[in-house]
């Protein structure tokens, strides 16, 4: 859980370098922590889906949400 509070805590800019390509695992690790505290599993297994088969294009997403909403798509 300490690690979904410092990432929602980074400043903008941070979290823009964190949606860098090979960076943006910081962002998959989190939503599966996440949707482990919250004990949803069917969104964890997505994201675990999505970290391994799309982590090539997924990383784009994340960079644009974070830009225009500060925060990351989450399901």
């Amino acid at each position: 859980m300490g690690y979904v509070k410092w990432m929602d805590n980074l400043s903008k800019v941070l979290k823009i370098v964190f949606c860098l390509f090979f960076l943006d695992v910081t962002w998959m690790v989190y939503r599966i922590i996440k949707k482990v505290n919250e004990k949803n599993w069917a969104m964890m297994v997505v994201w675990i889906v999505i970290a391994v088969f799309l982590f090539w294009i997924w990383w784009i997403v994340d960079l644009i949400t974070v830009i225009m909403k500060d925060k990351v798509i989450e399901f």
